[in-house]
């Protein structure tokens, strides 16, 4: 799917928000729709003046330190795409990979995967305690972009049952230039969501922080009260990430000002 700036600016926001800058493991190889000096001043938005400058042709593994993470691995099922390592996301994670992660990205990855249930527990798996999932998924607009599309609640409940909290979820509205966006809170990950006629494409960015390895437990899916996600697991909209992306002109803050 690739990185464009509302994208990059949003992932430094939740770099940000969580307080990750370790190891990230990056699902897929990802283009970067956008050169070095835009993304140099929206990061610089984002994280201050202290980010150093971006080459112009920047690659993926640039921009994640950009973001603030000191180090990163790249992951692909092909080898033409040019991956750190080549792992199959619907397999058992390679062993050395337990435990070793302050957070994973899944940037339009998993909704080509057919075994789900396997990539997220293997990618769970993959988390340090206190480590952080982040997704950014085809949302609207992208029908038969892959197998399948995910809203929040599949994230919301399978993390809320898997030992994690600080649960986010972010829709991210695109015009016909993916450079640029509107990005609004969603407050209610159980609720039906409706994609505002006006985008052109939406995109999910759901975030989560492991608290500590559990047995797998299958999430459920139903509208009972005892059912949905807790309330207590969810994590406020960080003002000062919403201040940052309208720095960066992608914040909606009519919209955002509604955020806990």
């Amino acid at each position: 799917m690739g990185l464009s700036l509302p994208l990059i600016s949003a992932l430094a926001g939740i770099a940000q928000a969580y307080r990750i800058d370790g190891h990230l493991l990056a699902l897929g190889v990802q283009t970067i729709r956008c050169g070095g000096g835009p993304t140099t001043q929206v990061l610089r938005d984002m994280r201050g003046p202290s980010v150093a400058a971006l080459p112009d042709r920047c690659d993926h593994r640039a921009v994640y330190r950009g973001i603030g993470f000191a180090r990163s691995t790249s992951i692909d099922l092909f080898e033409a795409e040019g991956p750190d390592r080549i792992v199959d996301l619907g397999a058992p994670m390679p062993g050395d990979f337990s435990g070793a992660f302050d957070a994973f990205l899944d940037a339009g990855t998993l909704e080509h995967v057919f075994d789900v249930r396997a990539s997220l527990t293997g990618l769970a798996g993959c988390l340090k305690p206190g480590g952080v999932a982040i997704h950014i998924s085809p949302f609207g607009g992208f029908e038969n972009h892959g197998f399948f599309q995910f809203g929040p609640k599949l994230f919301a409940r399978f993390y809320a049952v898997n030992g994690f909290h600080d649960l986010q979820a972010w829709l991210i509205h695109l015009t016909t230039d993916d450079n640029s966006a509107s990005i609004v809170p969603v407050l209610d990950h159980d609720a039906p969501i409706r994609v505002p006629h006006t985008a052109y494409r939406s995109l999910l960015l759901y975030s989560a922080r492991l608290a500590q390895h559990a047995p797998f437990r299958t999430p459920i899916d139903t509208h009972l009260a005892e059912c949905a996600t807790p309330a207590s697991l969810l994590m406020p909209h960080d003002p000062a990430m919403l201040r940052g992306l309208a720095r960066s002109g992608f914040a909606d803050l009519e919209v955002g000002g509604a955020a806990r």
